[in-house]
């Protein structure tokens, strides 16, 4: 059974350490990173299953990695979390590269419940 490989990239420590906490508690590997640069680096080395990703943070936001992340790997869950409405262009951008986009504030638990299938097929390979 393999175990799942999250990133979880977001600017706000408190946000990426709620997520980071949640998901080993779900026996997962989990990375984090605050900005999409450290997520792109992170990406590159670790390769993980599933990106949860803010949108707007410093220097490359999460629009620009996920972009750069569906250039090399196809098939990894990617969501992005955002909690601004002016984001649409970027968000219909992102939907059309699979990438699933969800609104601020999200529980743990309504993240979870996006990746869990992704979750399924990890752990049955």
């Amino acid at each position: 059974m393999n175990i799942p490989k999250i990133l979880v990239v977001d600017d706000l420590d408190d946000i990426r350490d709620f997520y980071a906490k949640f998901f080993r508690r779900q026996n997962c590997t989990v990375f984090s990173a605050a900005n999409g640069e450290e997520g792109w680096e992170i990406f590159q080395k670790e390769r993980p299953h599933i990106v949860i990703s803010d949108l707007r943070m410093e220097g490359m936001g999460g629009a620009e990695m996920l972009k750069k992340i569906r250039e090399i790997d196809k098939v990894c869950c990617c969501i992005v979390l955002t909690g601004t409405c002016e984001e649409y262009i970027k968000l219909d951008e992102l939907v059309a590269l699979g990438i699933e986009c969800m609104f601020k504030p999200k529980t743990c638990d309504q993240v979870f419940e996006k990746i869990r299938p992704a979750i399924a097929k990890i752990t049955q390979i």
